[in-house]
């Protein structure tokens, strides 16, 4: 009878055993669906602005073949562009990853391609001593669009960035946006 009962017994660990392991298997999936939901939600809060700009100007696409149709389409494959790579920069700031100079270099060698491909001549050169947080990375790559919207209402634009930070870590950032001759700027850019 006592064997019998040890038996039982260690049956009944056994089930309480794998009912637990199961449970915070639940758990443990519930909590990374919750961390999705959180980063989602924050990346579309960060981009929805200009998703609602992207969704603006399809919206009011010409019809025909006109030069106002294609500098939308234009600018929607700008706004496109900035909002991929800004969502991976969410992504990397939430997992704390710092970018180093090939990292930097990248990003913004990547970014200097898709501007070119949109009429706006630029490069980057960057030196940095240290890797540079996810924070002020994305807080970089926003200006640098910010510069790259403005040249959109120039001709013949030139955007051109560089950045280093010193011994002390202090980073030192230029962004330089020449032209051939302004047109006029939207309202909302002409103080920026």
């Amino acid at each position: 009878a006592r064997r019998t009962a040890l038996k039982q017994r260690k049956e009944e660990l056994v089930n309480a055993s794998e009912l637990l392991k199961r449970s915070a298997a639940i758990r443990q999936g519930l909590a990374l669906r919750e961390a999705e939901r959180d980063l989602f939600e924050q990346i579309n809060n960060s981009l929805a602005e200009k998703t609602s700009e992207i969704n603006r100007l399809i919206d009011e696409l010409p019809e025909d073949d006109s030069l106002e149709r294609r500098q939308n389409l234009t600018r929607v494959k700008f706004l496109v562009a900035y909002c991929k790579r800004k969502g991976s920069l969410i992504v990397a700031e939430r997992e704390g990853v710092s970018f180093t100079q090939e990292q930097v270099e990248l990003v913004f060698t990547e970014a200097a391609a898709d501007f070119r491909s949109m009429g706006i001549e630029s490069a980057a050169l960057f030196r940095l001593n240290e890797p540079l947080s996810p924070a002020i990375m994305s807080h970089l790559y926003d200006c640098a669009y910010d510069f790259a919207s403005l040249a959109f209402a120039i001709k013949n634009p030139t955007l051109l960035l560089f950045g280093e930070n010193d011994e002390r870590c202090a980073l030192t950032v230029r962004i330089v946006l020449q032209c051939e001759e302004s047109r006029k700027l939207e309202p909302s850019l002409q103080n920026f």
